[in-house]
């Protein structure tokens, strides 16, 4: 009796939270948290930024504190790189358009909820878009449909250049836990700020890039010439040491009795 008493309850506690959770009171307190997270995160980032881009003597440091646009100043402090065989002049530029095409992209084909819980928030009726948001909104408009492949593609970008920027920031600037950083701060977005804040006073790590040796196959270089063959010999009038010394007299005489092609047709 007991036990099912307390399934009764616990069923109605599960249905009572689901409610809640639906509803759009809970939407706008996540909304409200998110933007308060965000903001502490944006704070320590906006600080990070300041303090790496005077350190290397940038000018526009106020670009430093808005939001979006402070990956374009991040992106010069990584410098030319390449992304998966892509040579990308400043990442952080193409990280800021991608962002903010796929952020109002994204509020632009759910614009009708966010109408919705507007209305619920401050108690209003926007009469004006109703009609307008009912046939945006609606299942099979080739509009919206065409719309959301956009936002598809861009939302693509964005994971691209972002994960990339965050990845090569901590890789420059903490390189002993560059990918754990990295994996927590795309999965969690204001630890990028705060881990970036903690590693803004460490010195920009040179990363050497190891050249492949110069040689051909069998330990030989190119085109049959040796790993010590100097390049510049061919511009000098240096001869080649000669590895058979012993052999010199024989080798000039043979040379003057020796065969040319015609001698074989005589």
């Amino acid at each position: 009796m007991n036990f099912n008493l307390l399934a009764i309850a616990t069923s109605e506690m599960l249905e009572q939270m689901m409610l809640y959770v639906e509803s759009p009171l809970f939407e706008i307190y996540s909304i409200i948290s998110s933007a308060i997270f965000w903001l502490v995160g944006h704070i320590f980032l906006s600080i990070a930024i300041y303090h790496m881009t005077k350190k290397q003597g940038y000018k526009k440091l106020w670009l430093s504190f808005i939001p979006l646009v402070n990956l374009i100043p991040l992106g010069k402090l990584v410098g030319k790189t390449t992304v998966w065989g892509m040579k990308i002049k400043n990442v952080g530029f193409w990280a800021c358009i991608t962002t903010a095409v796929s952020f109002v992209s994204n509020i632009i084909l759910n614009i009708g909820y966010y109408v919705y819980l507007f209305e619920y928030a401050f108690n209003v009726t926007v009469e004006v878009t109703n009609e307008f948001l009912y046939l945006w909104m609606i299942q099979g408009n080739i509009f919206w449909e065409a719309f959301n492949l956009i936002s598809l593609a861009f939302d693509l970008a964005y994971i691209f250049f972002y994960v990339s920027l965050v990845f090569l920031v901590f890789r420059l600037y903490c390189p002993q836990r560059s990918f754990l950083f990295s994996i927590l701060s795309v999965f969690i977005d204001p630890l990028f700020g705060i881990f970036l804040f903690v590693c803004r006073k460490n010195p920009k790590h040179v990363i050497v890039r190891v050249q492949p040796p110069q040689g051909g196959y069998y330990g030989g270089g190119y085109y049959g010439a040796p790993r010590n063959y100097n390049e510049n010999a061919k511009n000098t009038n240096q001869k080649p040491e000669n590895p058979f010394p012993e052999f010199d007299g024989e080798s000039n005489d043979s040379n003057k009795n020796s065969n040319t092609d015609d001698d074989f047709f005589n």
